[in-house]
């Protein structure tokens, strides 16, 4: 079995040689760990540089990073496109890449973890409660926990963000509210706020129809794909099999700002 130092020497070799994003991350972040001057100097969003941070520290450190449930899933899922990458590969040592399979499996246990998830989910109602306190008119993003960690769409490529279901929708009124009203009984899950979007003084429900179209030319709606125009509105119309960085980047490109943004807890003691 290899060693800390040598596996280290491997991994952070086969990062440096890593054409994907996480290559490129890894490169910025040991010149600057700043996760917004990483995203600039690589040319995405900070959402992206978050997870691949969150894995290059798993790597780098050998495991002795504890991430909640939400976020050990995703570094469970890097390590693995990782690994695939280099098998065929010299960079990465037989043991190496033994260890980096045990690294993978022990995060993929604590996204499994029961007392870890329900943390998780109770966290969730306190950032929705806490939430519904603002008020005000905009554009807002949620989904549900298990298509947040689970992805719909998954991607064996690292510069391939996989897409989920997320659902975008407007209130002219107050957009926090809007997300609590939908968070009852019937749903399976605690709804998970996403983002809120504001925009001075452009026509909110004009810009969500021009969002909804993006995302639909761009094939980021598997849900409702056959309604045709002049059809009536039908279930599903606001959900998207889509990515969080591809609706920040349409956003900002609509003059629109985040006024809410949910921030994952990724670090538990223990």
């Amino acid at each position: 079995m290899a060693n800390n130092e040598t596996f280290r020497q491997d991994v952070e070799k086969a990062l440096e040689a890593d054409g994907t994003r996480l290559g490129e991350v890894f490169i910025a972040w040991r010149e600057d760990p700043n996760q917004h001057s990483i995203a600039d100097k690589v040319g995405t969003s900070t959402a992206v540089v978050y997870y691949h941070t969150r894995t290059i520290r798993a790597l780098i450190e050998s495991g002795k990073v504890t991430y909640t449930p939400g976020v050990a899933k995703k570094v469970a899922d890097e390590i693995r496109r990782f690994v695939k990458r280099n098998r065929d590969t010299d960079i990465l040592s037989r043991e190496t890449i033994t260890k980096l399979g045990d690294l993978e499996d022990e995060y993929n246990r604590i996204s499994n973890n029961e007392e870890g998830i329900i943390r998780e989910n109770e966290r969730i109602e306190r950032e929705t409660e806490k939430l519904q306190r603002s008020d005000g008119p905009g554009i807002y993003v949620y989904s549900y926990p298990h298509y947040v960690n689970y992805p719909v769409v998954s991607s064996d490529e690292d510069d391939t963000t996989p897409r989920t279901y997320l659902k975008i929708g407007v209130s002219e009124t107050d957009a926090a509210e809007r997300i609590g009203q939908q968070n009852t009984t019937a749903v399976p899950e605690p709804i998970m706020p996403l983002r809120i979007y504001t925009h001075p003084d452009g026509n909110l429900k004009e810009i969500e129809h021009l969002i909804h179209g993006h995302l639909n030319a761009a094939d980021h709606n598997r849900v409702n794909k056959g309604r045709r125009r002049g059809r009536p509105r039908k279930s599903g119309d606001e959900w998207f099999l889509t990515h969080l960085p591809f609706i920040d980047s349409t956003a900002s490109l609509l003059g629109l700002k985040i006024e809410y943004a949910y921030e994952e807890e990724d670090e538990i003691d223990g």
